[in-house]
């Protein structure tokens, strides 16, 4: 049996807002799901049909707490319990760009840390959110310097369908440093006349951004990432994920 695109889980990557849960976790789990709705027709044969009604996406992660005091994955964690609107995102491979990473809107609805007397001490996260996205990483690493991420032909926004991006600024360096992040769209790999299609907040600290959705139709296929730094010896680890999906 052939086992090309079969992976085995090593160096996941894992967003949560401003903070990078990569290195704490052990297992990761994404599960989405539409809440059908079961209609009852008249008629002899009692049909009963079911329509796919709101989507549901849940994260159950689990790995080994912290014993960070400030900054860390225990005080993120119990800072995000019921907070909603966050961004979680999730990435099976490595996270570099190009790969394809999943993202969405979360709430983190619980928080256990503990363990057994002799064992490491671990912790679970649940979260929940709405529709899940499949996209692609379009930026990810250091960014210095005002420029533009690589160019990829991610296809059309057809009619019905939406983009959406998601960004994450895991940390910020330098003196007074600031991010304003964008996506824009070509019809070409050239980018000669590029389109502005939406914008993120300008970012001044670590966090997490989720962009108004923008519907279709739009027929470039062509798409990137271009970004304005400002400060005095800026440095900022960015992550950005789009996707176009209904």
């Amino acid at each position: 049996m052939a086992t090309v695109g079969k992976h085995i889980m090593k160096n996941c990557r894992c967003w949560l807002n401003g903070y990078d849960m990569s290195g704490d976790l052990s297992q990761m789990a994404l599960t989405s799901t539409p809440k059908n709705k079961e209609l009852n027709l008249f008629g002899p044969s009692n049909a009963v049909r079911r329509m796919a009604g709101l989507w549901n996406t849940v994260a159950d992660h689990q790995g080994l707490w912290d014993t960070a005091e400030t900054g860390g994955l225990d005080q993120t964690l119990y800072d995000e319990i019921g907070v909603s609107e966050g961004v979680m995102s999730a990435a099976p491979l490595t996270g570099a760009v190009g790969e394809t990473a999943y993202t969405f809107v979360s709430t983190v609805g619980q928080y256990q840390p503990g363990g057994k007397h002799g064992e490491l001490f671990g912790f679970s996260v649940h979260a929940e959110g709405g529709n899940l996205i499949r996209g692609t990483v379009m930026a990810s690493g250091n960014l210095t310097a005002t420029g533009q991420g690589a160019a990829k032909q991610l296809g059309a926004v057809a009619e019905g369908r939406q983009l959406y991006a998601a960004m994450h600024v895991l940390s910020i360096g330098g003196t007074n440093p600031t991010l304003d992040m964008v996506v824009q769209s070509a019809t070409a790999q050239a980018f000669g006349t590029p389109t502005e299609r939406l914008a993120f907040p300008k970012a001044i600290e670590p966090g997490g951004w989720w962009a108004v959705p923008v519907p279709g139709p739009i027929t470039d296929e062509w798409w990137r990432v271009s970004y304005t730094i400002g400060g005095t010896n800026p440095s900022l680890a960015v992550v950005v994920i789009i996707g176009i999906q209904a």
